[in-house]
């Protein structure tokens, strides 16, 4: 996999933002250009060529388009394709691009050398960041929020770049660095074979009036040792896993340009049998109503 690796002392420079929305079909154009472009899939797939290696990004993942390498769409879309992009760039003094075996890891002086990462790996010191390629994001969605913050921002000072727009686009790249590094770690950590049931019962039930109760019922298992052996593994309860998976299927839903179902309608077909309760739920994992949810994304059909 291919690595950005930069230092963290000097923000990245801004250049432009925006959201594309396509219905159907669309081609991303052939480009050689002398910024990078960061770009987050909503919806559909995104199916591009650089450097002779084609890629398939999918709903949240994401593909960083390098300085000075020809890009360009290999098959048109199908169905409802959204991405946010971003332009910038880096240093050349502070920024270097590598090809790794393995993500890169922090060096930290106070593990002891015997817990100190392998031979071979590459060492960033506290100053410096990484960034693959390519890459998946975690499931709660702040780069989303970030990218959204940053388009706001810009569309209230009339699209003038300001300092701010630096800031926090680097934040938007760290914090894809710290999920994409996250992701990797929870793909090599091996789950115990219960939670992994569990997780999937939630993703292939979530519509339905499932509880922990049922949940344990199904796997074989007494609730309250069920419940207490999936917190000591995952940190939080299995009521809290179903509202997250039914919290991200809401929000396909919700940014579905072409839905016409109510939110009484999500809600139940989410596995919320009260849409008030949808509502504080989402509100409570999102930061925000499922109104204004869908309001701000309908705001942001910029294209490049």
């Amino acid at each position: 996999m291919r690595y950005l690796i930069s230092e963290v002392k000097e923000p990245l420079t801004y250049a432009s933002s925006g959201m594309l929305i396509h219905s159907d079909q669309f081609l991303h154009p052939r480009r050689c250009i002398d910024t990078y472009v960061l770009l987050l899939i909503q919806q559909g797939t995104l199916c591009i060529t650089m450097d002779n290696q084609e890629y398939e990004v999918g709903p949240n993942q994401f593909l960083l388009l390098l300085p000075g390498r020809l890009h360009f769409g290999t098959t048109p879309s199908r169905g409802m394709l959204s991405y946010y992009w971003m332009h910038f760039s880096m240093s050349t003094s502070t920024t270097q691009l590598l090809d790794l075996a393995s993500p890169p890891v922090h060096t930290d002086l106070s593990i002891p050398l015997s817990e100190k990462p392998l031979a071979g790996s590459y060492s960033l010191t506290q100053a410096q960041y990484s960034v693959p390629v390519f890459g998946d994001l975690g499931k709660d969605l702040r780069a989303s929020l970030i990218f959204q913050s940053l388009l706001d921002m810009t569309r209230r000072s009339h699209y003038q770049i300001d300092w701010r727009c630096h800031y926090l686009s680097s934040y938007l790249l760290l914090e894809i660095s710290h999920e994409a590094a996250g992701q990797y770690s929870s793909a090599n950590l091996q789950l115990p074979e219960p939670i992994t049931r569990i997780h999937d019962f939630i993703q292939a039930n979530y519509s339905e009036p499932i509880s922990s109760r049922t949940i344990a019922e199904h796997l074989g298992y007494h609730p309250v040792y069920l419940e207490r052996y999936y917190r000591k593994y995952t940190g939080t309860s299995i009521t809290s896993s179903i509202h997250e998976a039914r919290i991200e299927a809401s929000k396909n839903l919700l940014l579905n340009a072409d839905s016409v179902l109510s939110l009484e309608e999500i809600a139940a077909a989410c596995g919320f049998s009260d849409v008030k309760y949808y509502m504080r739920i989402f509100k409570r994992l999102v930061g925000t109503t499922p109104t204004q949810y869908k309001r701000n994304l309908s705001q942001r059909k910029i294209n490049t």
